[in-house]
C-alpha cells in the first residue's frame, strides 16, 4: 500500500511543522496498529507512507481501517480531519522485484488522486495495460527524439478587435509508424520520468529554428508562446540553456512568451517571482496559463513580473450560460494589473463576441484556427501576419 495526506502542506501551513511531524508519527503509529508489527511500514517521502503486509481478511477491511483511524486523528485533545490517498497493489507469486511492486502501488496511488471522491485503488487490469503502454512509450522515446519524431505543432493567436495575427503557441505532437501520438498519452508520464526536460529543450530549439527561417524568408516576427515544465525550475541552469539557443538562432527573446502554469506557480518549493525576475532579465516574455484554475493569491500575482494572463477554457466554455462569468472579473483584473488577456479554447462566434465586448485583447482556439503542421501554419502566416 502506497498513502499519503491530501494537502498536507495546508496543515504545516494551518499548524506549524511540529504539528505537522506529530500528525506523521502519528499516522506510522496507527499503520502498525492495522497491520501489525510484522508489517513493513516506512515513511517514504514528505507525507508518503509504504506499507508491506501480509493479509489474509478482505482487503476492502484493512482500507476501511486506514480511513477510520487516519482521517480523525485526535492530538492533545484536538483532532485533525484529514482525508487519504491510498494506492493498493497485491503481490503475486512472479513478482520477484521488490522495486517494481513499489511502483505498481504508486502507479494505483495516482489513480486514487485522479479522482477527488475516490481514497483508494486497487490496482487492476486496466491500469496493468495502462502501465504496459507506458513501458511501450518509455523504451520508444529516446530514438524517437534522435529520429526527430516529436514534431512542434502552431495554433495561431488573433487580435480580438482587428482579427490579425498576434502569434502562435507551440505544442508537440509525435508521429511514429505514420500515425499521431496525442500529448495526453505521452506528456504525463515524460513529466514522471523526467524525459519531459530533455523533450522540452528539443521543442524550444526547434521553434527558434523556425523563427529564424521565417525572419530570413518571410520576413515575418511572430510571438511563438512555449510551455515551461515544473522541473526546469529544479535547474538554476536552465534559463542560460534557453537563452544560448536563442542567441545561437538570432532570435529577440521578446518574441518568445514563455507560458508557466497557475499550479506551478504557486507551487512549494518554487521561488516563482525569482525565476520570473530572471527570464524577464533576459528579455523573454511571461504569461501565466490556465489562469483562474489553481489557488491564486491576488496579492502574489501583482508582486510578478508578467506580461500575460491566459483565461482557462473551462471559464470560455461557460460563456453564455450566466449572465456573469469569471471571464469578467479575470479580464477586470488584467486590466487593473496593466496586462495582456488571452482567451483559450475559443470554439465559437458566441464566444468571441463576448470576449470582444469584454475587451479581451487575444484570442486562441478552433474558432480560428487548429494546432497545424509547420508547413501548413507558414501558409497561416504568409495570409494572416500583417
Amino acid at each position: 500500500m502506497m498513502l499519503d495526506i491530501n494537502k498536507f502542506k495546508m496543515i504545516n501551513k494551518a499548524y506549524g511543522y511540529a504539528v505537522g511531524d506529530k500528525i506523521l508519527i502519528n499516522i506510522g503509529n496507527k499503520l502498525e496498529e492495522i497491520f501489525g508489527k510484522t508489517a513493513l511500514i516506512a515513511r517514504y517521502s514528505n507525507d508518503y507512507f509504504a506499507v508491506l503486509f501480509d493479509y489474509s481478511d478482505n482487503i476492502y477491511t484493512a482500507i476501511s481501517k486506514v480511513i477510520n483511524k487516519i482521517e480523525n486523528i485526535k492530538i492533545s485533545n484536538i483532532t485533525y480531519n484529514l482525508t487519504v490517498s491510498m494506492g493498493v497493489y497485491k503481490i503475486k507469486e512472479k513478482d520477484k522485484n521488490i522495486s517494481a511492486v513499489i511502483d505498481k502501488a504508486i502507479v494505483a496511488h495516482s489513480e486514487s488522486k485522479e479522482n477527488p471522491y475516490e481514497r483508494y485503488y486497487i490496482y487492476d487490469d486496466k491500469l496493468e495495460k495502462i502501465v504496459e503502454e507506458d513501458e511501450k512509450i518509455e523504451g520508444l522515446m529516446y530514438n524517437a527524439l534522435m529520429r526527430r519524431e516529436f514534431k512542434v505543432y502552431f495554433q495561431p493567436k488573433v487580435f480580438t478587435d482587428t482579427e490579425t495575427m498576434y502569434g502562435a503557441e507551440a505544442l508537440t505532437r509525435w508521429e511514429h509508424n505514420g500515425k499521431i501520438i496525442t500529448p495526453n498519452k505521452f506528456i504525463p508520464l515524460f513529466e514522471k520520468n523526467k524525459f519531459i526536460l530533455k523533450l522540452d529543450t528539443y521543442i524550444f530549439e526547434e521553434v527558434c529554428r523556425n523563427m529564424r527561417l521565417w525572419k530570413e524568408e518571410l520576413g515575418i516576427e511572430p510571438i511563438i508562446s512555449i510551455n515551461v515544465s515544473r522541473d526546469h525550475f529544479m535547474d538554476e541552469h536552465f534559463l542560460e540553456k534557453y537563452y544560448m539557443i536563442v542567441a545561437k538562432y538570432d532570435i529577440n527573446p521578446n518574441k518568445i512568451d514563455l507560458e508557466i502554469t497557475e499550479s506551478v506557480a504557486f507551487e512549494e518549493g518554487v521561488d516563482i517571482i525569482e525565476i520570473m525576475n530572471r527570464i524577464k532579465k533576459l528579455g523573454f516574455l511571461v504569461s501565466i496559463d490556465d489562469f483562474g484554475t489553481g489557488y491564486s493569491s491576488l496579492s502574489m500575482i501583482q508582486d510578478m513580473p508578467i506580461d500575460i494572463i491566459k483565461i482557462d477554457k473551462s471559464f470560455i466554455d461557460r460563456i453564455g450560460q450566466k449572465k456573469k462569468n469569471m471571464v469578467d472579473y479575470i479580464i477586470k483584473i488584467a486590466k487593473e494589473l496593466n496586462l495582456m488577456t488571452i482567451a483559450e479554447g475559443v470554439e465559437t462566434k458566441e464566444q468571441r463576441d463576448y470576449l470582444l465586448e469584454k475587451s479581451c485583447d487575444i484570442i486562441q482556439g478552433y474558432y480560428y484556427s487548429k494546432p497545424l503542421p509547420i508547413h501548413e501554419f507558414e501558409k497561416y502566416l504568409k495570409t494572416n501576419y500583417k
